[in-house]
């Protein structure tokens, strides 16, 4: 059983070197060969192997996602994400981060797909856990991503009251940012401006 997970983790590091060279399919077939394993091996040994499993899943997810094959991603995300859940119940400090990652991906790779009542599912729970984390003084980039594409979503949906409120958390965390770099954020924060005057006006906030 030990020289498999040397195989897989072998196969894993040749995934990730295509990777990084742009070798897409051959990296693809890597991170397929080392899940295959560690299903066989958590299949066995879940308690073990449980983890190696989930980031299988995880990495061919994020293949997926850069190819434009949103429906497998998807599908990746969702396995990735049981298993992470399952982590997380066991030892939410050691996975909160990861599975705050799973939701937000998941959630966006639906966006891709047009699963818009799925994805807000998926975003408001990666924002939940990015409140709680961003409580001890840590930022996390989700939080305001959250924000944004459940802003979005919301206003695609015409519900600008729940656009609004998404909008006036998202604001703030995007102006501290534009105070530390003007010129890297001057877009999205001028951006989100317009966007919650647009609903202050559909809203009858005329004086916001």
């Amino acid at each position: 059983k030990d020289y498999e997970q040397t195989l897989a983790q072998s196969y894993e590091n040749l995934a990730d070197l295509y990777e990084d060279t742009q070798r897409i399919s051959e990296s693809e077939e890597m991170y397929k060969s080392a899940l295959a394993i560690y299903m066989h091996l958590a299949q066995e040994n879940p308690q073990r192997y449980e983890s190696n499993l989930a980031w299988s899943y995880n990495n061919l997810a994020i293949i997926y996602y850069n190819t434009q094959r949103y429906v497998e991603s998807e599908s990746m995300y969702k396995a990735a994400l049981e298993l992470f859940l399952h982590l997380y119940d066991i030892n939410p400090q050691n996975w909160d981060f990861t599975l705050m990652n799973c939701y937000y991906w998941l959630g966006n790779t639906m966006i891709q797909i047009e699963k818009l009542n799925e994805a807000k599912e998926h975003l408001i729970k990666s924002l939940s856990l990015a409140r709680q984390m961003t409580k001890d003084g840590n930022k996390y980039s989700i939080h305001w991503l959250s924000l944004y594409y459940l802003s979005a979503i919301h206003s695609q949906e015409k519900d600008y009251s729940s656009a609004y409120n998404n909008n006036e958390e998202l604001l703030p965390i995007l102006n501290a940012y534009y105070k530390d770099d003007a010129e890297r954020w001057k877009a999205n924060y001028s951006s989100q401006l317009v966007s919650q005057s647009f609903c202050a006006i559909l809203l009858g906030k005329f004086k916001e």
